[in-house]
């Protein structure tokens, strides 16, 4: 069984608590030299990554037990402010990546924080949550494949009783706010 936070510096958190870092690859073109802010971020593995290409990144996170796991194992992601994000100020951002909830009304009330031309990343998957917003336009649905191995072992992901394959594919999509 997969436990949610690893021992080591990266990434702190484990698939699939986390986004598989394959994400990354696809989502280059869209991030590269442009201000990245990960709403939901959780320890900030997946946005340390997209760090690599942006010029800036920034995350909001609202569950503070991943501010603790990173201070017990001494991880620096002062990239990250800790709040709710109808509380806390969203940087402004070229782009923002979401994965955090199934309830498509939190998520309403999200995009309507950001800024109009802003690009919105969903990182949800196999679920279309935002097909419905009137003021996203769909730019691009990139499938990605994913392999979880390398990090975390043939073993599998677990969580809550259900079983995540390590290996296989996801769907990003890539939207602009209008």
């Amino acid at each position: 069984m997969t436990s949610k936070f690893t021992s080591l510096k990266h990434p702190v958190q484990n698939y699939p608590y986390r986004q598989p870092m394959d994400i990354v690859k696809p989502l280059i073109p869209y991030i590269t030299n442009k201000s990245v802010c990960d709403i939901g971020c959780g320890c900030g593995d997946v946005l340390f990554e997209l760090g690599k290409h942006a010029s800036e990144i920034f995350g909001i996170e609202f569950n503070m037990e991943f501010k603790n796991q990173l201070e017990k194992i001494g991880v620096d992601r002062s990239f990250i402010k800790w709040g709710d994000v109808f509380e806390t100020e969203i940087p402004k951002s070229d782009v923002y990546y979401i994965w955090i909830s199934s309830d498509v009304s939190l998520n309403r009330r999200i995009i309507d924080l950001l800024p109009k031309d802003s690009l919105v990343i969903d990182a949800t998957a196999r679920l279309e949550l935002f097909s419905e917003f009137k003021d996203l336009k769909l730019i691009e649905k990139i499938e990605y494949k994913f392999s979880e191995e390398s990090l975390i072992g043939s073993a599998p992901a677990v969580v809550g009783g259900v079983s995540f394959d390590t290996i296989g594919t996801n769907i990003v999509r890539i939207y602009k706010k209008i």
